[in-house]
């Protein structure tokens, strides 16, 4: 079951662009749950948050009034504003993110950044002569 309560790909968290309007190419547009997130620090009803315990960025629809300046000041282009009138954005499904298991082909991964940290050290260690 999706976020949202349906199975809707029009009420995805995550920004998706017709890259090539002529194409079946798409661009996922993902929040990468910035340090320092602009979006935060510019929510003038602070409805913007990190939850201490996945580290994601959450919108609090209770206190969001979709003035859409978190749109504005997210580097990545990643919060939409939605027909409701409120932002929405990628929560990581409060850490256990639904993408990543409908992902048919396995394309989708969600990893700590201990684990990409150390899948990185040992691939450049492969190339150490």
């Amino acid at each position: 079951m999706a976020t949202e309560g349906i199975m809707n790909p029009t009420l995805s968290r995550i920004n998706v662009l017709a890259a090539y309007p002529s194409s079946a190419l798409d661009l996922p547009i993902l929040c990468k749950q910035c340090d320092g997130a602009p979006c935060i620090a510019t929510c003038p009803r602070q409805a913007l948050k990190r939850d201490h315990r996945t580290g994601a960025v959450t919108v609090d629809k209770w206190d969001c009034n979709g003035c859409a300046i978190c749109m504005s000041a997210c580097p990545l282009g990643a919060i939409l504003i939605r027909t409701n009138g409120l932002a929405a954005k990628c929560d990581l499904c409060r850490g256990d993110p639904r993408c990543v298991g409908f992902c048919p082909v396995n394309a989708i991964a969600f990893k700590t950044l201990e684990e990409v940290s150390a899948e990185r050290r040992l691939e450049a260690a492969k190339h150490v002569t």
